[in-house]
């Protein structure tokens, strides 16, 4: 788990507006510095452009991350055991235990993490519903 930096560096453009809410919505335990021209790292770390990865690999990265996740849901259906209810309980499944780990990697409740994925993967999934079902009302 990572450990949360000892100052935390607000950038504002110069409104006193922004730094007003700021000032009252942090925990006043929070050792805050506000500034309009902080050109340091974000994050406590330096980022070094040749670290990061090749935009081809990112792509490829991403494709493979889509499938997956594509065929998570699927995965019933192509071994032959075709029930929506296993797809949607892998699918929900899934999207708490992925929501999770990525709440888990920055610091976060894993929990509510989990929760939060897997409440937007079910409203997608509500909404693709209801949009598929109005479309074939008017085609069918």
């Amino acid at each position: 788990m990572t450990t949360r930096p000892q100052t935390y560096v607000v950038n504002l453009k110069r409104r006193a507006d922004r730094r007003a809410r700021m000032e009252r919505v942090l925990p006043a335990t929070w050792d805050v510095q506000f500034t309009s021209d902080w050109d340091g790292p974000m994050d406590g770390q330096d980022i070094d452009p040749d670290d990061l990865p090749s935009p081809r690999t990112a792509a490829v990265a991403s494709f493979a991350s889509f499938t997956v996740g594509a065929l998570i849901p699927l995965s019933p259906f192509l071994v032959g055991y075709p029930v929506l209810s296993v797809a949607l309980a892998l699918a929900g499944g899934s999207a708490f235990v992925g929501g999770a780990a990525v709440a888990n990697l920055t610091g976060r409740s894993p929990l509510l993490g989990g929760l939060r994925q897997f409440t937007a993967a079910l409203l997608a999934t509500g909404m693709a519903f209801l949009i598929g079902h109005l479309v074939s009302a008017h085609v069918g």
